[in-house]
């Protein structure tokens, strides 16, 4: 009988066993497949990330660069040369010489203008700086696609870029942005200023916003406009005939090749950007994450059947003695990692007394965070049962709630303290404003840290806007001074409601940085700067990202060194800059790079004109007719600024050059020759014997007969 009683235990404890294996087994699949979910959630959420960023950028890019492009044909259509061209019934040959050659000065200060070509919608002439074609009648006029954009003209046309493609003389694309003014009717007035965009030009600019070799861009026909990389060129057939019956923006995931194709149709230019690379490129954190985590699971679940299994064993002796217990439940509830101390323990009633209040309090603080996280109705009866306010609601950076409770305890034993957002949430109920005010100097003074104080409410129902309000204080941290511990709400209520900085703040940016001027770049960010330190969180934030997009776009045209390691200047969260000098430090360097890159372009653009004229002179100095007004009509250009530019590089005046030229050729024939002083004069340019005499005893110190004597 006995045997029999035995083995029926050991049946009932197998089939414990079975069915806890089975449910373990159960719970184990569980765990995996919400983990697959999850990780899918976080996939798709992510790439609809990457989606709306892409297009944010793409948008931010077409902006700058036809901002870029309009600012400069507006300051050409209301120049002299330009108004007068558009508007003069009739003016000379030698006017039409001389605006063309104003047009050619402002058309080489850029790097991205063609030609300039002016229609005068009241003669119907078309006047150009291609020396070609200088001047036509638009029946006549060589490029039918610029005749037919000039003779049919839209609103939609205006200050947007327009494809052309030219097969004669030579073939050439290039881009086109058409101004005109408006009747109050809405119909054009009759004169026009086109302004042609490189094509080549143009194409890197819609590629600076990936440097990446997997971009391509489609214009409205569907033709390829440009791409990255050859293989794309194949690659964006999978995707296109699906993108033309979708929405302007959006993606599609390859499950069989583990590629992701992100598309989006810019409203400025009507061009549809594909951006389509692998999933393991477009989310490496993510994928290598949820590897990680995978294995972490797979162990921590090991790890729990392996104590499970121990537990088990465990279960079949003898119970714990409640004393143990108690010590591990009050030390669980005082939230302490440390080891228990070798400290007398306190009689079994005692740590039963204590656990039970620390249990209620524990229960309290659980309450508390569930209501701010709304998962509980908002009632002050759950936390202060017949207790009535005000209420005082507080944020503090302190290491430990015990601090906190070590502090109020004995003045305001009813403050509940629970963590949320990487801080504590501290409510209790105060008498007066000066108890309240009192009790946070207190704490932020002892406790060494920053402290967010709400004002006294009585509507209990207002916590969750006041816990915003506070929270949202906590974000903007990093624009308040470090010797500023409390934080009163208050301070947000003075926060500017609307955003003042546009896109015309960021455009000035632009210009300032492509001209070269640090200081006017330094002066128009402390401007964006000072302004949105008095923003909300929301608008600080954008600004701050949309100047920052601004300044990596402009690094990525060069592929600056600041950008090696990521595409960011600043940390993803706001949250890890302690204050504004880190922001103004990292912006000041990329000011530094951008300026300077401009500055030495510019210097190699004067260099290469420097030297054009250099050959001009020694091919032409013999000439006695030969100035600098001359050689500034043969190219077209201001006789000022030419000789600004060649003494910026040579340090010397294009006259003082050609006498110098023709001084040398005369020293050497003086050497070489029996040519009497008069006909060597003569053959080197000099018109004025005299005047050759006064220059060649300057540069040589002694007169041609006495160098010629040795």
């Amino acid at each position: 009988m006995n045997k029999l009683v035995f083995k029926s235990k050991k049946v009932r404890q197998a089939i414990r066993i079975l069915a806890f294996g089975t449910g373990f087994i159960v719970m184990l699949s569980a765990v995996f497949f919400t983990l697959f979910r999850i990780f899918e959630r976080i996939t798709y959420d992510s790439i609809s990330d990457l989606n709306r960023d892409f297009a944010i950028q793409i948008d931010t890019l077409t902006e700058t660069i036809n901002s870029s492009i309009v600012n400069y044909g507006m300051q050409l259509f209301y120049s002299n040369a330009v108004k007068t061209m558009m508007g003069a019934a009739s003016f000379s040959n030698t006017d039409r010489v001389y605006m063309t050659r104003d047009l050619n000065t402002s058309l080489s200060s850029t790097e991205f203008a063609g030609s300039i070509i002016i229609h005068n919608g009241y003669t119907n002439r078309v006047y150009s700086t291609d020396p070609s074609f200088p001047d036509q009648s638009i029946d006549t006029y060589r490029n039918a696609q610029i005749r037919e954009l000039l003779t049919n003209r839209t609103n939609e046309n205006r200050f947007k870029p327009i494809y052309c493609h030219e097969e004669k003389p030579e073939s050439r694309e290039f881009y086109t942005f058409m101004f005109y003014e408006i009747n109050p009717d809405g119909s054009p007035k009759p004169s026009t200023l086109i302004i042609t965009v490189k094509s080549e030009w143009y194409k890197r600019a819609l590629l600076a916003s990936n440097p990446a070799s997997d971009l391509i861009v489609i214009n409205k026909r569907g033709d390829v406009l440009v791409s990255a990389s050859d293989s794309l060129l194949e690659k964006y057939l999978d995707y296109y005939p699906f993108i033309t019956v979708e929405k302007n923006s959006g993606y599609f995931i390859n499950k069989q090749k583990k590629e992701i194709c992100m598309y989006y149709e810019s409203l400025t230019t009507g061009h549809t950007y594909m951006k389509i690379s692998s999933l393991s490129k477009a989310l490496p954190r993510l994928l290598y994450f949820r590897q990680i985590v995978v294995y972490f699971m797979v162990t921590l679940i090991s790890v729990f059947g392996c104590a499970l299994l121990v537990l088990l064993i465990y279960a079949l002796m003898p119970m714990l003695k409640m004393k143990d217990a108690i010590t591990t439940i009050n030390k669980f509830l005082e939230g302490d990692e440390a080891d228990i101390p070798d400290t007398p323990p306190l009689p079994l009633k005692e740590q039963i007394d204590a656990v039970v209040s620390k249990s209620e309090r524990t229960s309290l603080e659980q309450i508390f965070y569930d209501m701010l996280a709304g998962k509980l109705s908002l009632s002050s009866a759950r936390l202060f049962k017949d207790m009535e306010g005000p209420f005082g609601l507080m944020m503090i950076h302190a290491l430990h709630r015990k601090d906190i409770y070590g502090l109020v305890e004995k003045q305001h034993p009813e403050l509940v303290v629970t963590k949320s957002s990487h801080i504590y949430a501290c409510i209790g109920i105060y008498r007066s404003k000066e108890d309240y005010h009192g009790l946070a100097l207190c704490l932020s003074g002892t406790l060494d840290c920053r402290l967010f104080q709400s004002v006294l409410f009585t509507d209990f129902d207002s916590l969750p806007l006041h816990f915003s309000n506070l929270h949202e204080l906590r974000r903007l941290s990093l624009v308040l001074g470090p010797e500023e511990r409390l934080i009163p709400e208050e301070a947000l209520f003075s926060k500017a409601l609307a955003n003042t900085v546009t896109t015309r703040d960021f455009t000035d940016l632009i210009v300032r940085l492509k001209s070269g001027s640090l200081d006017l770049s330094r002066a128009k960010w402390q401007e964006i700067r000072s302004t949105i330190v008095n923003y909300r969180y929301d608008d600080f934030q954008y600004v701050l990202n949309r100047a920052e997009d601004t300044i990596c776009s402009i690094l990525n045209e060069f592929s600056s060194d600041l950008l090696k390691d990521s595409q960011k200047l600043l940390p993803e969260s706001l949250e890890q800059i302690k204050d504004l000098d880190v922001i103004d430090q990292a912006f000041d360097r990329a000011f530094v790079a951008i300026c300077g890159n401009y500055s030495e372009k510019k210097a190699e653009k004067y260099s290469e004109l420097a030297k054009q004229i250099k050959g001009i002179v020694q091919e032409n100095y013999h000439d006695s007719s030969l100035n600098s007004q001359r050689i500034a009509d043969m190219i077209q250009m201001n006789n000022a600024y030419l000789g600004r530019m060649f003494k910026n590089s040579y340090g010397r005046s294009i006259n003082d050059y050609i006498n110098t030229c023709r001084l040398e050729e005369s020293m050497r024939l003086l050497r070489q020759t029996d040519m009497s002083v008069e006909e060597i004069a003569q053959n080197v340019g000099f018109s004025n014997i005299k005047y050759f005499y006064v220059l060649f005893k300057k540069l040589t110190g002694i007169t041609p007969a006495t160098y010629r004597a040795g």
